[in-house]
């Protein structure tokens, strides 16, 4: 959804333009993605309803561009969640560069 985003605002003729194709970008994405996920908690059985914003795909895009740094951070500390933690939280804000997934792009 991001990237159909970004192409919009690249593109659209009008901020009114562009509105409206991310309001109907947001509604697709609410229709089509919600019975395609497993919500696991009723924090989500708000979401077809939801009013999606900008700052809502930036946070998502944010949240699930650092998954995989940390799932490789987590693997080579041996899956040790303490040590994990520990290192978060003497090192906030950084990550181990050095790991592949975790190398800017």
């Amino acid at each position: 959804m991001a990237a159909e985003l970004t192409e919009l605002y690249a593109v659209a003729a009008s901020e009114a333009a562009a509105v409206q194709g991310r309001e109907e970008i947001f509604e697709r994405f609410q229709e089509e993605h919600f019975d395609a996920l497993r919500w696991n908690t009723e924090r989500y059985l708000r979401f077809p309803t939801r009013l999606l914003n900008n700052a809502w795909v930036v946070a998502q895009v944010t949240y699930l561009g650092e998954l995989d740094c940390f799932a490789a951070w987590f693997a080579e500390l041996d899956h040790d969640l303490e040590a994990l933690i520990s290192d978060v939280l003497e090192h906030p804000g950084d990550v181990p560069l050095e790991l592949e997934a975790c190398a800017p792009a």
